[in-house]
């Protein structure tokens, strides 16, 4: 099953991914759902709608696609054990830092937020 990637990640992301994963489509797939599963995780934790998330967008792009290079560059030192786990823990993370800046941001620009109850 191939996810409509083009639609989800930024295409500096998606050339992450591509080092990430060596070229194995099927490894660049799982990894791929392993940060879908993290961002869902961690923004509905906060109880923050994840769909109002778009890896693409400005504010997401750049530190995701940071985070993702920080995966790439443990992964060839040799200092991953499960990648999977490291891919979850470190952008469910990031995920977490993004949600809660960009809900102090809405609520100081209009006393909204972008939380459900």
């Amino acid at each position: 099953m191939q996810l409509e990637n083009d639609n989800i990640f930024s295409k500096q992301q998606l050339l992450a991914l591509k080092l990430l994963s060596n070229g194995d489509f099927e490894l660049s797939c799982t990894v791929q759902k392993t940060i879908l599963r993290a961002k869902k995780q961690a923004l509905n934790s906060h109880q923050i709608q994840s769909s109002l998330f778009d890896l693409q967008d400005e504010d997401i792009d750049q530190p995701v696609y940071d985070a993702l290079m920080r995966i790439v560059q443990q992964v060839r030192l040799g200092a991953i054990q499960d990648l999977n786990s490291y891919v979850f823990s470190t952008m469910f993370d990031q995920f977490e830092q993004l949600g809660s800046k960009r809900a102090i941001t809405a609520y100081k620009a209009s006393g909204a937020t972008i939380t459900w109850e």
